[in-house]
C-alpha cells in the first residue's frame, strides 16, 4: 500500500480517542485513558493476598488503552472524574510491597478497605453508584461474582491497535500476552498474523487435513457438533435471565387485521407485517390500523 494511502486510511489509538473526544461531545477525553498494564498493579496486589497467581496484562503499553463508563441519566461519566485512579495505583503498589516485606495481609487489607472511600468522590458519581462498596466486595471476595458486579453498572472502553507489515515493531511483540499454541511454538499474536508466510500459512500447511480425513480418522461427523442455539432452553436458565432479563423484552400479544398496503415505522423498527396484513400490538393504547393519520400503517413504537 502506498503511503499516502496508508497516511489516508490509517487509524491509531490516539486517533481513535480523538474521534471519541468529539463525538461524546468532551465527555470521554484523552485524559480517561489508560493503558492496559496499569491493571497489573491489581493483579500483583492480589495475587499476593490471595496467595496464588493472578491474570497479568503485562502487554506493551503501546498495545492497547482502555478506560470504563457509567451511565448518569443522560450523560457518560468516565470513571476517572470521581475515582483517584493514580493514588489508589500508587496505595496498591505500596501495599503490595509491605506484603511481600512480610506485612500481616489481614492487616493490610484491613487498612485498605477503610482506605478505599477517599479515593472515590461520592459527590461525583452517579447518584444510584456506590462504587466503594463494590470496590470492597472485589478486594474482601476476590472472585468473579463480585468482580462482575462492578462490569454489570458500567461500560468498557477499550481499544487494541494490531500491527501490520508497515508498522511492525519488535518491542512491541516482545510482550505480547495474546499467542498462538502451535506445534511449532508458541508464537505472538502479530507475529503469526503479518508474516503468514513464515508462520501462520506456513504451520496449517504443514499440519492440517482435510474434513473428510477428519471424520474418517474420528469416526465422527463435522455438523454433528455445530452448536445450534435453543432460546428456550437458554431463557429457561436462571443464569442467563439473570444475565439478560433486563434486555429480554416480554411478548405481547398480537392480532391481524387486513389492510390495503404494508407500511414501515420511520425508523425502520421491526414490524411483524405481510402483505396484505397489519400487525397490531393489543398492548399499546391506539396502536393499529388507520387512525387519526387516514393511513393504513403497522406500529411499533
Amino acid at each position: 500500500m502506498p503511503r499516502k494511502d496508508r497516511e489516508k486510511f490509517r487509524i491509531t489509538i490516539p486517533d481513535v480517542i480523538q474521534r471519541l473526544d468529539e463525538h461524546t461531545g468532551g465527555q470521554i477525553t484523552y485524559d480517561d485513558f489508560y493503558p492496559v498494564p496499569c491493571t497489573v498493579i491489581f493483579s500483583e496486589f492480589m495475587e499476593i493476598l490471595k496467595g496464588h497467581p493472578k491474570y497479568e496484562l503485562s502487554i506493551n503499553p503501546a498495545c492497547g488503552m482502555a478506560t470504563y463508563v457509567f451511565r448518569d441519566g443522560d450523560r457518560m461519566i468516565p470513571i476517572t472524574r470521581f475515582v483517584d485512579v493514580e493514588g489508589l495505583f500508587e496505595y496498591l503498589k505500596e501495599k503490595t510491597e509491605e506484603m511481600r516485606n512480610g506485612a500481616s495481609k489481614h492487616w493490610i487489607l484491613a487498612k485498605m478497605l477503610v482506605k478505599l472511600n477517599s479515593f472515590v468522590m461520592k459527590e461525583k458519581q452517579p447518584s444510584w453508584l456506590n462504587l466503594s462498596s463494590v470496590l470492597h466486595n472485589i478486594f474482601l471476595k476476590g472472585n468473579y461474582s463480585a468482580l462482575g458486579e462492578f462490569h454489570k453498572n458500567s461500560l468498557f472502553v477499550g481499544m487494541m491497535h494490531f500491527q501490520d507489515l508497515y508498522n511492525w515493531d519488535i518491542q512491541r511483540i516482545k510482550k505480547c500476552d495474546i499467542h498462538y499454541t502451535t506445534p511449532d511454538g508458541v508464537i505472538p499474536f502479530c507475529t503469526f498474523n503479518v508474516i503468514p508466510q513464515w508462520y501462520r500459512d506456513k504451520i496449517q500447511r504443514r499440519h492440517s487435513i482435510t474434513i473428510q480425513e477428519w471424520e474418517a480418522r474420528t469416526g465422527k461427523s463435522l455438523k454433528d457438533g455445530y452448536y445450534k442455539r435453543n432460546i428456550k432452553e437458554l431463557e429457561a436458565m436462571p443464569d442467563y435471565m439473570e444475565t439478560y432479563g433486563g434486555f429480554v423484552k416480554p411478548k405481547t400479544a398480537m392480532t391481524v387485521a387486513p389492510v390495503q398496503t404494508v407500511g414501515a415505522t420511520r425508523t425502520g423498527q421491526a414490524v411483524l407485517q405481510a402483505l396484505g396484513t397489519c400487525a397490531t400490538d393489543s398492548s399499546k393504547p391506539g396502536c393499529g390500523c388507520g387512525g387519526s393519520s387516514g393511513k393504513n400503517s403497522c406500529c411499533s413504537a
